[in-house]
């Protein structure tokens, strides 16, 4: 699944106010920003790797049913802000326009956990460790993808909606922010999907068995070891 595929799957909002007039000044670009935001990932060795299966349930990200000895937790938000020009006609209606946006599309509450059962400083503990890396490490390559075609998407909306005359400000806001906000939704559901996708890529057969194999088979031992409580 790609960037390109489930965001060009986006709906196209029609702008569906009827007052577009030509009293109305001329519509100008708009500086449109999508900003990835990345958080710093904390640490967390205070889980038992039961307490972490727990964990991947309740955050939803269980795909396995290994035991796990290390889980990377976030979550995903799209901050907007606005800015917007607009003109009072004769009559007291408005004309208005978006004249700047910026999404923010952000990786929050970034937790690397890894099983209090693995000493610190261990081949095991830092074997687990690279790995939940990987999925840092990814969670930073889906941000910086999807920057550009959000920022695709975002400019073919704002451009759509235009300059529109309205009989206040407020009903121009409102509208505008209200379609915008149906576009990040839908956006956000996406890019769920494809994050997701991306981070399952890393969590393979593959991965587990040779983790299996690391450290002299200390982490095939670990895992029989919690599997038998």
């Amino acid at each position: 699944m790609t960037f390109a595929r489930l965001i060009r799957a986006l709906p196209v909002i029609a702008f569906l106010f009827a007052h577009q007039t030509q009293a109305c000044p001329a519509y100008i670009e708009p500086e449109i920003e999508v900003i990835p935001s990345m958080a710093t990932p904390n640490l967390n060795s205070a889980y038992s790797a039961r307490q972490l299966e727990a964990l991947q349930y309740k955050t939803g990200s269980y795909q396995h049913e290994e035991i796990p000895s290390g889980l990377t937790t976030f979550g995903q938000n799209i901050k907007s802000a606005y800015e917007f020009r607009e003109a009072t006609q004769p009559d007291g209606s408005v004309c208005a326009q978006v004249s700047h946006i910026t999404l923010t599309l952000a990786i929050e509450n970034l937790t690397v956990h890894v099983a209090s059962e693995l000493p610190m400083g261990t081949c095991s503990y830092k074997t687990i460790l690279d790995h939940e890396m990987k999925h840092v490490h990814t969670a930073q390559r889906f941000l910086d993808g999807a920057v550009a075609p959000a920022t695709r998407q975002l400019k073919r909306l704002i451009d759509g909606i235009g300059m529109i005359h309205t009989q206040s400000s407020a009903e121009a806001r409102n509208y505008i922010k209200q379609t915008v906000g149906d576009f990040i939704n839908t956006l956000s559901q996406n890019l769920i999907i494809v994050c997701n996708t991306m981070e399952q890529e890393i969590d393979t057969k593959e991965e587990y068995e040779r983790l299996s194999k690391a450290c002299h088979g200390e982490m095939a031992t670990f895992g029989r070891r919690v599997r038998r409580y």
